[in-house]
């Protein structure tokens, strides 16, 4: 693999999200991915890049289907997701979205048939990461 994980730094346990720090092998030079601050419009297009299915060039071109909301009764708070119509295979899990070259959010899960990602949305990454 590209990348070797050293340690684990956050784990965000209503958004299944971790920040984690890794060591990249010297001959790739990965370019940093901004995260958007806005939310994008249903019937947007988004990318998904990851290692689905084991391939670690794996890209796909869909669009955004809904935008959701998750009440947790248990202490009120509010998760979002974005409903994707785009391909994605296990692998990519964790991976990034992109629409218009920024980072709209980060593959939950889903299913392949009809093509179905849930991702987790960019403000609830900027949140988690602390930024406002």
């Amino acid at each position: 693999f590209p990348v070797t994980i050293t340690k684990v730094i956050k784990i965000g346990s209503k958004t299944d999200i971790a920040l984690l720090e890794g060591i990249v092998r010297e001959d790739i030079t990965p370019p940093p991915a901004e995260i958007s601050r806005e939310v994008v419009s249903i019937g947007e297009e988004v990318v998904v890049i990851g290692s689905g299915d084991g391939d670690h060039r794996k890209l796909t071109v869909g669009k955004v289907a809904r935008l959701l909301k998750a009440l947790d009764p248990s202490d009120g708070s509010v998760s979002r997701y974005y409903l994707l119509d785009v391909s994605a295979w296990f692998g990519n899990s964790g991976g990034p979205v992109f629409h218009d070259g920024k980072v709209i959010g980060l593959i939950k899960g889903g299913k392949r048939l009809p093509a179905s990602v849930y991702a987790v949305d960019n403000l609830s990454i900027l949140e988690f990461l602390g930024v406002k």
